[in-house]
């Protein structure tokens, strides 16, 4: 995980009531304003409540803090799901903030803090509609689908190499294992494999690879990203220049599928360079 910036808790904030986006409407810029008046409203009455007030404050900023400031150092580990413990707190200071305000009219109160209480409900509701129907921001990695298509156009003649483990338990759990030969066509990077001795026996390569993320307040959201061809060796750019690859993307996950020939290059630069893309 990234160091946070100073602003990762104001995302944070931003993530747990209308919820993070990087496309900005005038709703959402409208929304996340009210949110943020009423948090400030509900943050001055909780004040007022003393002992329970106090820790209501601890609740929400404690755990932020701390993780923020620890995450300053050699590893971060600031990530908006750890922080769900807050949710809670964040909705009683937005109810406070809500029902808080003061009128001289009892009419008035309530039809001012039934209006406010709606907008804020507009607010925040909005967010939770992206989440469960905009898939293009809130789609888990969807290796079903992507497992689906390699078992659907592999060839006997093809050989796999997956980056991770955890990619090939995903894969090899939506049956990917059953097509390839395990012992021979199926491999881990890098588990001290020598490719250029196992590839050209193929007539195929397949790399699966994630998509980039911004994994501190995203639930699903991926990137997609031009390969870096600039930072390969000059033989091995020429070589993917004329072996360009077919391309098979899902949600969060992206393969690349190599037809092979005499004319080899370095399959260990290839796959390393596949394994270990750099973030834009």
């Amino acid at each position: 995980m990234p160091t946070p910036h100073v602003i990762e808790p104001f995302l944070t904030f931003w993530n747990f009531t209308i919820g993070y986006r990087e496309e900005w409407t005038l709703f959402h810029i409208m929304a996340l304003c009210l949110v943020i008046i009423v948090f400030i409203l509900g943050l001055l009455e909780v004040r007022k409540i003393h002992a329970w007030g106090r820790l209501i404050l601890l609740w929400v900023f404690l755990p932020i803090i701390m993780v923020w400031l620890f995450s300053q150092g050699k590893m971060s580990f600031y990530v908006d799901r750890y922080f769900l413990v807050i949710t809670p707190a964040i909705i009683l200071i937005l109810a406070t903030g809500v029902i808080g305000q003061k009128s001289n009219f009892s009419k008035e109160l309530c039809f001012s803090n039934v209006m406010l209480g709606m907008m804020v409900l507009m607010a925040t509701g909005y967010g939770l509609f992206h989440t469960k129907f905009n898939e293009k921001y809130f789609t888990r990695d969807d290796w079903r689908s992507m497992a689906n298509i390699i078992r659907h156009e592999a060839q006997e003649e093809d050989v796999l190499v997956s980056c991770t483990d955890g990619w090939r338990l995903a894969l090899d759990y939506y049956g990917v294992g059953a097509t390839f030969d395990a012992d021979k066509a199926y491999f881990n990077y890098p588990k001290n494999t020598d490719f250029n001795n196992v590839v050209p026996n193929y007539k195929h390569i397949w790399i699966p690879t994630n998509n980039v993320r911004l994994p501190q307040h995203h639930l699903g959201y991926s990137y997609n990203f031009p390969l870096a061809v600039d930072i390969l060796p000059t033989e091995v750019q020429t070589w993917f220049s004329q072996h360009k690859p077919d391309v098979f993307s899902v949600a969060g996950i992206t393969t690349y599928r190599y037809n092979l020939d005499d004319d080899v290059t370095d399959f260990n630069i290839l796959i390393d360079w596949h394994c270990s893309q750099p973030k834009p």
